[in-house]
């Protein structure tokens, strides 16, 4: 489920305890919507609508003991065990892992290991360190009620609210929110950092930064009144929009994006015009030597009052999908798009009909459905075919077979050699396709430029120590690429259980694309020839 309908879910089912909740506090309702999709989201999200609200609310564990940071107790097993009730305390936490990687296939890899147990209880995350001081919590399962949850996280959010603001702090911005639901994670707030900290997930998104765009998407959400008569109502707001936030005047143009940043001393003097003139427009103002609020000036230099007046408004706005601007100064197509339009920005064209790009993707959506079997385990019928495809047998990583399956799939169909990479290896075939000549497009072009991206190439992102996660984009829709993807799951995993269609930010991409079909005909055929 999206993470729209996901939060929507959330606030209509648990509206009336959250409002009672917060009441004479000033926190909101978006506020705990957003932190708790930010703390399990990813399990919650994947299970509504498959089984029942006390279910799902007692699958929100995770965050596995063994993390090589973690210093708070209890850091390991033996540790656990050394306290009193420690021992019923690590099976009643083993079973939770156990339970939850066998329902929704998260911690596959973790409940390999016998000494691994949850340390995260409840949809807020109420974390083991506690144990000791509040052992009842934990080992009467209290994380498992909505309102036993909820209560932890308030009162966490109040002592946070006092450490990070001090005293009599009645009202908070939304970033000050997010500076709170920083703290929430780590226990505290560096100014110096902004909303880069907290838990940086695979992809380097930081806890603040995913935080701060799940509160936007939130704030899109309108919650239904609590009705115990029947089941909660689900209202969501449409995310997509053709007009900018602030929108222009009757029959004004909208100027195309140009296909690069714009940012501070750049020499791209007709855009900047048209971004000071459309900012003037919207009542943004600079300081004169005198120290007076004037009119922001047009004169073609992207300077120090236009960086601020920017940053200004991306602190303002969201983007055309709802999500929060990355507030940075510098006009790229989020930016862009916010100012005049997501008509202003290019459209992706479908692949021709009975080309190599179209045949993949036809091919890639009769797979959606595909899973593991059992899940976790990196086999199964189908999942065995992908891999023997690039010679493995089953138990391996298989996102990028997935890829080089399909391809072959599609050349077969079209009577031709296949381009694609032969490898399991998402950072080996990202490599060789770049030495080999195919056309690729780094993570920085892609996201200065969504026009370099189309339908038919392949995405790949680095997540560390060798590893990464490769899929088939289908779509291009503005800042976002839709897509196919194997070893994945609901919640974007690099190790998932299956077959999924999913939806990426193109700036979450931090390796580029690859695009198989453009490339030097004997080039290709040379390399094809050795590769099949």
């Amino acid at each position: 489920m999206s993470t729209r309908k996901s939060i929507a879910w959330l606030k209509s089912t648990f509206h009336t305890e959250i409002a009672q909740a917060i009441s004479g506090t000033p926190f909101c309702e978006n506020l705990l919507a957003a932190i708790a999709y930010q703390e399990t989201g990813y399990i919650w999200g994947s299970l509504i609508g498959t089984t029942s609200t006390a279910q799902i609310l007692k699958l929100c564990v995770g965050d596995s003991i063994g993390a090589p940071k973690r210093t708070a107790f209890p850091t390991t097993k033996a540790q656990l065990l050394g306290v009193k009730d420690g021992d019923r305390m690590f099976r009643l936490a083993r079973k939770a892992l156990e339970e939850v990687a066998a329902k929704t296939g998260h911690y596959a890899g973790a409940v390999k290991d016998p000494d691994k147990f949850c340390r995260g209880f409840g949809i807020f995350q109420y974390d083991l360190q506690f144990f000791k001081k509040d052992p009842a919590y934990f080992l009467n399962e209290d994380w498992s009620s909505f309102g036993n949850s909820l209560a932890k996280c308030v009162a966490e959010l109040k002592t946070k609210l006092k450490k990070v603001f001090g005293n009599g702090k009645t009202s908070l911005t939304d970033i000050e929110k997010a500076h709170l639901a920083i703290a929430y994670n780590t226990g505290g707030f560096n100014p110096a950092k902004g909303l880069k900290q907290g838990h940086e997930n695979s992809q380097g998104e930081f806890y603040g930064e995913l935080f701060f765009e799940y509160f936007q998407i939130a704030k899109t959400v309108n919650p239904s009144p609590a009705d115990t008569s029947k089941p909660p109502l689900v209202v969501v707001s449409e995310p997509g929009r053709t007009e900018p936030v602030a929108p222009l005047a009757l029959k004004a143009a909208a100027p195309a994006y140009p296909g690069h940043l714009l940012e501070r001393n750049t020499s791209d003097t007709a855009n900047t015009l048209l971004i000071q003139q459309r900012l003037k427009s919207l009542g943004y103002t600079q300081r004169n030597s005198k120290g007076q609020e004037v009119a922001l000036k047009i004169d073609g230099d992207f300077g120090l009052h236009t960086q601020n007046a920017v940053e200004l408004f991306q602190m303002r706005h969201t983007d055309s999908n709802g999500l929060a601007l990355v507030v940075d100064g510098v006009v790229g197509p989020a930016t862009w798009a916010a100012l005049f339009g997501l008509a202003t920005l290019p459209v992706a064209l479908a692949p021709a009909s009975g080309s190599l790009p179209d045949a993949v993707i036809r091919i890639a959506a009769g797979e959606v459905g595909v899973r593991e079997v059992p899940p976790g385990s990196n086999r199964g019928p189908r999942v065995n075919d992908y891999l023997k495809s690039v010679g493995l047998g089953g138990g391996y990583a298989w996102c990028a077979a997935f890829v080089f399956w399909c391809f072959r799939e599609g050349s077969k169909q079209l009577g031709q050699l296949n381009p694609a990479i032969k490898t399991a290896g998402v950072l080996d075939m990202w490599n060789r396709a770049r030495a080999a000549g195919f056309l690729t497009v780094g993570a920085k072009e892609a996201a200065a430029n969504p026009s370099l991206l189309a339908p038919g190439m392949i995405f790949v992102f680095s997540t560390g120590s060798g590893l990464g996660h490769t899929g088939i984009v289908i779509g291009i829709n503005g800042l976002q690429i839709e897509t196919i993807e194997g070893n994945t799951d609901a919640g974007g995993s690099r190790n998932g259980i299956g077959v999924f269609r999913r939806h990426r930010s193109i700036k979450s991409i931090n390796c580029g694309f690859i695009d198989y079909s453009r490339m030097a005909q004997s080039r290709r055929a040379r390399f094809a020839a050795n590769n099949n």
